[in-house]
């Protein structure tokens, strides 16, 4: 019987996927690409990355956070998984990276996202300290699939202007490569708490030092999302580029996922919500979020993202957000 209720009020996000001819407007796609369950009992799959690399001969392969509760505590880790047609995925089940390897890295280690330097890949991840604090961390790997973590930090939030508040925590990276060479990284700032969420940007020669850039990149408080801004995903199109980000009033329910254009990567106008949650959606009754979009064959384009939760006794859980978001003085 307890096994049973604690089904009923865990946690499960599943990440999906919805496919789009012109990058603004989608149509959902039907299944679920990594469910719950399975040999490593995930109860949460979430900050995919995905990617289709040289040595896989087509293969698609998938990098995500997955979270399991055990015990009433959350072990997080990242785990792998390949697929022939970005659809069906066949997850590996061993996790390739773990939290409590370091100091830095002591738990929920997440948000992955891959960088090819040539002779090596570099993944850059988040992870809280055994402070307490989320910082920008990093590892190498030959094969993608034994992983080295380097030392130091890429981003800390010491590094981000105080021009609103102070930084509490940075997370969630999406990284362009300029024209210049240089890499342009995109991620998400916590103003003060996790409750309140930016995205900033910085700028890197050699994707090891970090400079950031002034000012903001998606300011909290625009219309759908007042309070949080966070999880970019950025795609270069003819013109410049669009972000695709999660926005929302309270986090982590009923946020949707927006977009954003600009011609120099710096300057972002809203365009407006690229996916709504659907209450009555099977697996996204509660927030669609965490979007990955990249470029796909017939000049398609694909995004993973997680829909939240899917329970049908859902009450206490939403009561419970909104108590936490009246704590932090945000209005429902």
């Amino acid at each position: 019987m307890k096994d049973n209720f604690s089904w009923v009020l865990t946690p499960r996000d599943r990440i999906l996927s919805a496919i789009s001819e012109d990058s603004i407007n989608w149509k959902r796609e039907r299944g679920v690409r990594i469910g719950v369950g399975g040999n490593h009992k995930i109860d949460m799959a979430y900050y995919q990355f995905v990617h289709r690399p040289e040595p896989l001969d087509g293969l698609w392969e998938m990098f995500y956070q997955a979270g399991i509760s055990h015990n009433g505590l959350w072990k997080n880790a990242i785990y792998s998984a390949q697929s022939k047609n970005g659809l069906d995925w066949i997850k590996n089940d061993q996790a390739i990276l773990s939290n409590g390897s370091s100091e830095l890295n002591h738990s929920q280690t997440r948000a992955p996202f891959l960088v090819d330097f040539g002779s090596y890949w570099r993944m850059y991840f988040s992870a809280k300290g055994a402070d307490g604090i989320f910082r920008i961390l990093s590892a190498v790997s030959v094969d993608r699939i034994n992983w080295e973590i380097e030392e130091g930090v890429r981003i800390s939030p010491e590094q981000i202007s105080t021009e609103l508040s102070p930084a509490s925590g940075v997370s969630d990276t999406a990284i362009v490569e300029l024209p210049s060479g240089e890499y342009r990284m995109y991620f998400t700032v916590y103003r003060q708490t996790e409750w309140f969420q930016e995205i900033c940007s910085a700028l890197s020669h050699d994707g090891i030092v970090w400079h950031m850039e002034a000012g903001v990149r998606i300011k909290m408080g625009g219309e759908g999302f007042r309070t949080i801004a966070n999880n970019p995903s950025v795609i270069k199109t003819w013109d410049g580029y669009r972000m695709y980000f999660r926005g929302g009033n309270l986090l982590p329910i009923w946020n949707n996922i927006f977009t954003a254009f600009s011609n120099d990567g710096i300057n972002w106008t809203i365009e407006g919500s690229a996916l709504i949650f659907l209450r009555w959606h099977r697996y996204e009754r509660h927030a669609v979020a965490f979007p990955y979009v990249l470029p796909i064959e017939d000049n398609k384009y694909r995004m993973y993202y997680t829909g939240y939760w899917g329970h049908l006794v859902d009450r206490p859980i939403i009561k419970h957000y909104e108590k936490l978001g009246k704590q932090q003085g945000i209005s429902i």
